[in-house]
């Protein structure tokens, strides 16, 4: 299954999600991956909960860049309260109030 076919059998949420995500890692020359168990599971065909992502440079900056462009990405949807810096892997976790991550 290719990369675009994978895109596509993500619910419109999170579809809609990763095209903003990748429009912000784009501004910092940066490519945007989908990994983890949600490539597993959209492979397979199962349900799931989480997207992980990973970026090309340093995801903290992006991830702080776009809880930034947040209002104007996802206008319908809660911003993160705050990015969860991991230092030793320049990565960056989006926390929201509800406790959901991505």
């Amino acid at each position: 299954m290719s990369s675009p076919d994978l895109l596509k059998s993500l619910p419109v949420q999170q579809r809609d999600f990763l095209l903003g995500v990748g429009t912000v890692a784009e501004h910092f020359g940066s490519r945007l991956f989908l990994v983890g168990g949600v490539v597993r599971d959209l492979l397979l065909g199962r349900r799931h909960a989480e997207i992980d992502v990973l970026f090309e440079k340093d995801g903290y900056r992006i991830a702080s860049a776009v809880v930034e462009e947040w209002p104007s990405l996802f206008p319908h949807f809660e911003p993160p309260t705050r990015v969860l810096r991991f230092e030793k892997y320049l990565t960056g976790k989006l926390i929201f109030a509800d406790d959901r991550t991505f």
